[in-house]
């Protein structure tokens, strides 16, 4: 009888209680919600539509919402650290977007021009993206390096005194609206010898 006893006992202890079932079934929904929240976030947003330095805001972005859906203790707590991430990641800028708020550059040179004389006259338009002349301060022409000076500087254009050097020429125009800036760079080349 006891031996009986001993060994009914034994089955009813590897019987779970309602309670172990739910906490099993709720550590398996946590553990599923975490999985499923973390790789929601990796393909939240396509990397290849973001510059460099967004790229890497993005994956710190990522790693820090996946750090939190680890952290969380319940389903809620997930759910929410997913939608903190996203909204992290809503808010950094995709190319495109950066693209519509940068300035523009235009200007009367060209890539690969040849000039005959190390000195010349160049306009250069620079523009906010909505269209208004930016001010001659927030522009800067250089050629190898070298700052070049104004010209002229009306309400459409600035001109600028470009000096150059026999052979390769880099030139680089940078021009800055607010936290927006636009680079364009050409190589040109000076040939004194040329007809």
């Amino acid at each position: 009888v006891e031996t009986a006893l001993a060994n009914a006992k034994t089955v009813i202890d590897e019987i779970k209680t309602d309670a172990e079932l739910t906490a099993e079934e709720t550590a398996q929904a946590l553990a599923t919600a975490k999985t499923n929240a973390k790789a929601s976030l990796e393909t939240y947003v396509n990397v290849e539509d973001y510059r460099q330095a967004q790229q890497e805001e993005l994956a710190t972005a990522i790693a820090n919402g996946k750090t939190a859906i680890d952290n969380a203790t319940d389903v809620a707590g997930v759910e929410t650290a997913l939608a903190n991430a996203k909204t992290v990641i809503d808010n950094i800028e995709t190319d495109a977007q950066i693209t519509a708020k940068e300035p523009t550059i235009t200007t009367t040179l060209s890539n690969g021009a040849v000039f005959t004389n190390t000195k010349a006259t160049i306009d250069v338009w620079a523009k906010t993206a909505t269209g208004i002349k930016l001010n001659k301060a927030n522009v800067s022409v250089t050629v190898n390096d070298v700052e070049m000076s104004v010209n002229w500087d009306d309400s459409e254009k600035t001109s600028y005194n470009f000096v150059f050097v026999e052979g390769k020429n880099t030139v680089v125009i940078t021009a800055v609206d607010g936290a927006y800036t636009k680079t364009v760079s050409y190589t040109v080349t000076c040939n004194l010898s040329a007809p």
